[in-house]
């Protein structure tokens, strides 16, 4: 949600999150009313980062497509999940 509210505000006008069914609807719903665009991924909810299935696999081969650009959520080193170690 972050993500589509900050794009919003520097001018970046398409935000696609992947996501898998069990994200509650109510959490889709606000997604998408933030303007973000949700892809479904039905391969596991919580793959291996070094997986190639399931929706990090996806954003990491969309990512590398002209005119997108994959944050690697999970694997960012600037992260600050990653920094509190």
């Amino acid at each position: 949600m972050s993500l589509t509210v900050l794009a919003r505000h520097f001018g970046i006008p398409n935000i696609h999150a992947i996501i898998t069914p069990e994200v509650p609807k109510n959490k889709q719903n606000l997604l998408r009313l933030l303007g973000t665009d949700l892809i479904i991924s039905h391969g596991p909810s919580s793959p291996d980062v070094k997986s190639n299935i399931g929706g990090i696999w996806d954003a990491a081969q969309m990512g590398k497509q002209p005119g997108w650009k994959n944050l690697h959520q999970y694997i960012n080193g600037n992260s600050p999940k990653h920094r509190m170690k």
